[in-house]
């Protein structure tokens, strides 16, 4: 019996042991994935630019006549920089989620077959705002790409002809120019907020009302 209770101990020991052991190791591979995913995307990233930079070079002098300097900027920048956080965060969602998606269901299934196909039968209705307020997503945040570029144009044209500027007064003009054009962008955050927020409570009420009403019909 004392052999028992001592290789019992031993086992909660070895247990417990074990628990800061695996967290560390989580720790250590979702560093790797970070720092990995990063690497990649900020070097595709940085290749792109310059590829993109050398092509608009390339281009001749009645495209720049016709493109603001802003817009070219914005093109090179923001566009970019969007990229890079959707290869940095989409593709380990990519990888991950399917796997995480299958071992889910597959457990739903063996332990409650009847209301998951239930669930998924009415899984259709939930992604109907999804689909909207994705749709209202990418349209502001086309329209904050704009006036970014607007912006980006504000200060290029008050910093290169800052002579200028100073020369005859011009600095309070510049400045509500500026401030006029950066107000713009804030009812289009303010949508894409609006549209990120919304859609989860929608969601949220929609799944039990439409799994309730396909019960009780």
């Amino acid at each position: 019996m004392g052999s028992g209770l001592r290789e019992h101990f031993l086992a909660v020991i070895l247990l417990v042991a074990t628990i800061p052991l695996a967290m560390l190791l989580a720790r250590i591979v979702g560093y790797l994935n970070t720092y990995c995913l990063q690497w990649v995307a900020i070097r595709a990233v940085t290749d792109l630019r310059t590829k993109l930079f050398s092509h608009l070079l390339g281009l001749s002098a009645g495209f720049f006549n016709q493109s603001r300097s802003g817009e070219l900027i914005s093109r090179i920048m923001n566009d970019t920089g969007t990229l890079q956080n959707v290869i940095s965060g989409a593709t380990s969602v990519i990888v991950r989620d399917p796997v995480v998606l299958i071992g889910i269901l597959g457990y739903l299934l063996w332990r409650q077959p009847m209301m998951t196909l239930i669930s998924l039968i009415v899984l259709p209705v939930c992604m109907i705002p999804v689909a909207v307020y994705s749709r209202k997503i990418r349209r502001a945040s086309r329209e904050m790409q704009n006036q970014n570029a607007d912006l980006m144009q504000v200060m290029s044209e008050a910093f290169s002809g800052q002579r200028v500027v100073k020369a005859y007064n011009l600095e309070n003009v510049v400045t509500d120019e500026f401030r006029q054009t950066a107000r713009k962008s804030i009812s289009n955050y303010m949508r894409i907020v609006r549209a990120s927020e919304l859609s989860s409570p929608i969601i949220d009420f929609s799944l039990p009302s439409a799994w309730h009403s396909r019960c009780f019909t």
